[in-house]
């Protein structure tokens, strides 16, 4: 059975983020979710993103265009 798990966590950035491995239509996504500690809820919420592997890559490659652009200015 598969078992989703935390990658990463990230303290106080406008709330605690958590990076996670889960598996949606029997395909591992990375899910970018804030995860949130109150006395009426503790969880995931609906603030984030989840991102395939191919949209993973294309966001990648979309980053490292950003940095280059910046290395010219």
């Amino acid at each position: 059975m598969y078992q989703e798990k935390v990658l990463k966590e990230y303290g106080e950035i406008a709330g605690r983020y958590r990076v996670r491995l889960i598996q949606r239509k029997n395909k591992p996504v990375i899910d970018i979710r804030e995860y949130i500690e109150t006395d009426e809820y503790t969880g995931f919420t609906r603030k984030g993103i989840a991102l395939t592997e191919e949209e993973l890559d294309e966001l990648v490659i979309l980053i490292k265009g950003v940095e280059r652009e910046d290395e010219t200015v």
